[in-house]
């Protein structure tokens, strides 16, 4: 696991918390993702056998299971307006600072 962060990370300083959910969600997806870059701002995963959209839906219903209480006003699981060239699912970091605002999704 160390060497792939190593290689995802490309040598940057990722904070540890981002590593933590790197290390839950490939606990948890195995290989029904690749994680694709890690960034200090980004993660970017892409399903293997199921699509984009399947794989926001899921995510966003494992937000307990991935982010960790104290986390989930820390990160945002996004995707791409227009999916369908398969850009993957963006977990983005919005750092220490505590935000007025929790992530989610509606379905109208």
């Amino acid at each position: 696991m160390m060497d792939d962060l190593r290689r995802l990370t490309c040598g940057k300083i990722v904070p540890a918390e981002m590593l933590e959910v790197v290390n839950r969600i490939q606990e948890l997806y195995g290989d029904k993702l690749k994680v694709v870059s890690v960034d200090p701002n980004c993660i970017t995963v892409q399903p293997r056998s199921i699509t984009d959209n399947h794989l926001l839906k899921t995510m966003m219903d494992d937000q307990k299971k991935i982010f960790l209480k104290d986390q989930l006003n820390r990160f945002q699981i996004l995707c791409p307006w227009d999916n369908r060239g398969g850009t993957g699912i963006m977990i983005h970091y919005l750092g220490h600072k505590k935000s007025r605002h929790l992530p989610g999704y509606w379905w109208i």
